[in-house]
């Protein structure tokens, strides 16, 4: 994913995605899930459903 892109998704997408830290461990980042998510192929699903955008 071009980092234009990432940023702009990760604007649209992080407040939805933050969590906070707890006492056992710190949370993910939403750079970090965003890029976990990327990873793992699940970058057309992403944004289908949370961007409502079409993907072809």
């Amino acid at each position: 994913m071009p980092p234009k892109l990432f940023d702009e998704i990760l604007e649209r997408i992080s407040q939805v995605i933050s969590r906070q830290d707890t006492k056992i461990r710190s949370a993910p980042t939403p750079g970090l899930k965003l890029a976990l998510t990327d990873a793992f192929g699940y970058r057309e699903q992403l944004l289908v459903n949370l961007l409502c955008v079409s993907v072809q």
